[in-house]
């Protein structure tokens, strides 16, 4: 993974995550979970297959952790 000028790994690293997180969050509103695939994920967040792999173990760990980091943000 490249990293832009003055950012570290780590911060490039969160950052992929939240554009997947964001991608899965807008495929699951759009087609819903279960027309929601992987490829449609990978497309949106323009991420490898491995990419969302090595963040997230299956389309229902991503859309749980949506779930968990969304609750709090109900709640404010």
């Amino acid at each position: 993974m490249r990293t832009m000028p003055g950012t570290t790994r780590t911060e490039a690293t969160e950052r992929r995550r939240r554009t997947i997180l964001y991608a899965a969050l807008q495929c699951f509103s759009i087609d819903g979970f279960v027309d929601t695939t992987i490829a449609s994920i990978r497309e949106r967040a323009a991420a490898s297959t491995g990419s969302i792999y090595h963040h997230f173990k299956s389309k229902d760990h991503l859309a749980a952790i949506l779930y968990v980091e969304g609750i709090p943000l109900c709640q404010q």
